[in-house]
């Protein structure tokens, strides 16, 4: 079931409406952990390592309480989401063989 979380949008700057989305969802993330729907990241193991996670993260900022606990390492090595303003900027369309 999809849930409308009433994310920010700018179609003037999309790059604002991606930061607000990520804001909103760490938010959103934030709400979950202390209502007691998501645990502390921080008491559960790294999906990817194994070591003791520290965050939460988010392949799609569009899906807030899709998540996984990962380390800082692991983190960093994750890169940015697939809708983030980072992620966007790095993307650059296929040009046409000639």
């Amino acid at each position: 079931m999809s849930k409308d979380y009433g994310f920010v949008t700018n179609r003037k700057n999309p790059a604002l409406a991606s930061w607000a989305k990520q804001s909103q969802a760490q938010i959103i993330t934030r709400k979950a952990i202390r209502a007691g729907e998501l645990i502390d990241p921080r008491t559960l193991l790294c999906v990817d390592c194994g070591g003791m996670a520290k965050f939460y993260d988010h392949r799609k900022y569009s899906e807030p309480l899709t998540v996984a606990p990962v380390c800082h390492s692991c983190n960093v090595k994750r890169g940015p989401a697939e809708d983030s303003p980072a992620a966007l900027r790095s993307f650059r369309p296929l040009q046409p063989q000639a």
